[in-house]
């Protein structure tokens, strides 16, 4: 068994709206369980039994058996038991808050219940013998958004066998593995009655409209894009590292691209630089440079050619401390917010944050940059660094 417990990023503000629903989803819950229990879920025979079961209504019946155009809405808030409920609730109280944080309430209010919507309408769409309750395709169209949005955001999973364990997956394998499950049981279950199943077109619906929409809003820049997250990023960098593979190849240049050497390419905003023969020589000079000092001091000037060059992880992080080391402030801070920016995964990340944040008050005289830096990373700091942290933002 795996159960995702929750995620690595930070949440700016208080997901209010995601625990509200979690919380109609639960009262509900207790109120209509007993009906729900007593009609019995797998009884296609319930017009007769409306007028005693009056929680029926609510749920989505196939055209002819009773379908109203509410119920596409009211299906949502409806489960079958606990474990129903709690299924649904973990993923929406997991993903909800980052896609709430990046939406808005109202945007994501009107997501939400759009979500639900096509969920209903594929179901309903597929031809099924039976209805239909749950929050499960409005939770898959929030984790379909949340997929696009924070498709590199790390996923604790907890696992229990013989032995119980977590680990840590990139949200993008985790929920793509959820989704090419259900679209294999769908196919298995395609025009066989699953009154009292699983709805997987329901999913399917969810999921799939999550993506579209999260991927029109950025697409159309209509929400402010996160160049370190989303999914159009994380496609435009394994671009350039396609590009620069293909250009060592060509050049002759094995050094390009390769951990050893320690070169990769990239641009803060997400437009690729271009590689003038200046850059280039650049670039070979740093990576094949052994004295840290001249190599930093040369890394200063690219820079001064192009300020969105950025080198292997390793290499970038020694680059930018032996300028910081060098005085040479502002190339530091540069160099340091291209490793925050490029390398969001590292290990020591706080503690780069804090390094720039030290930069930006004492140096260069950017308290706001400082600040942002500052409180991002107090959480994650612990000991001197911490004291450090809370003394600067004091």
């Amino acid at each position: 068994m795996f159960i995702p417990l929750r995620h690595d990023r930070r949440l700016h503000s208080t997901p209010w709206l995601t625990m509200a629903l979690i919380v109609a989803n639960v009262v509900v819950f207790m109120a209509t369980t007993a009906q729900i229990r007593l009609s019995g879920a797998s009884n296609l025979e319930r017009e007769a039994l409306w007028l005693e079961f009056p929680v029926l209504k609510f749920y989505l019946w196939p055209a002819g058996d009773g379908f109203r155009w509410w119920q596409l809405f009211t299906a949502a808030f409806l489960h079958a038991d606990f474990m129903h409920l709690a299924g649904n609730m973990l993923f929406l109280w997991i993903f909800g808050g980052a896609v709430e944080d990046r939406l808005g309430k109202i945007g994501y209010l009107a997501f939400y219940t759009a979500g639900a919507a096509a969920a209903s309408g594929l179901y309903l769409a597929t031809g099924p013998d039976g209805p239909m309750l749950g929050a499960s395709g409005a939770t898959t169209a929030v984790s379909g958004a949340f997929l696009v949005l924070f498709p590199q955001v790390r996923i604790q999973i907890v696992y229990w066998f013989i032995m119980i364990g977590s680990f840590e997956v990139p949200a993008l394998w985790m929920l793509l593995g959820y989704f090419l499950k259900d679209a294999v049981f769908f196919m298995l279950d395609y025009g066989q009655d699953t009154s009292g199943g699983t709805a997987y077109a329901a999913h399917i619906g969810g999921f799939v409209l999550g993506i579209l929409v999260a991927s029109t809003l950025l697409v159309t820049k209509l929400l402010a894009r996160e160049p370190q997250w989303d999914l159009w990023a994380m496609l435009q960098h394994w671009r350039r590292r396609e590009k620069f593979r293909a250009l060592a190849k060509n050049n002759g240049a094995p050094w390009l691209g390769t951990p050893a050497g320690g070169l990769l390419n990239a641009n803060g905003k997400g437009k690729e630089a271009p590689l003038t023969p200046a850059i280039l020589a650049a670039r070979e000079l740093i990576a094949k440079q052994p004295d840290l000092t001249q190599a930093a001091q040369s890394y200063a000037g690219l820079l001064a050619l192009d300020p969105t060059q950025v080198f292997h992880e390793a290499r970038q992080a020694d680059l930018a401390g032996a300028l910081m080391q060098a005085g040479r402030h502002n190339e530091s801070a540069q160099a340091y917010r291209l490793l925050l920016a490029h390398y969001p995964r590292r290990a020591d990340h706080a503690k780069t944050q804090l390094l720039l944040a030290l930069l930006c008050q004492r140096y260069l005289g950017k308290p706001d940059e400082a600040k942002a830096l500052l409180a991002e990373a107090l959480p994650k700091l612990e000991g001197a660094e911490k004291a450090m942290a809370e003394g600067m933002l004091k």
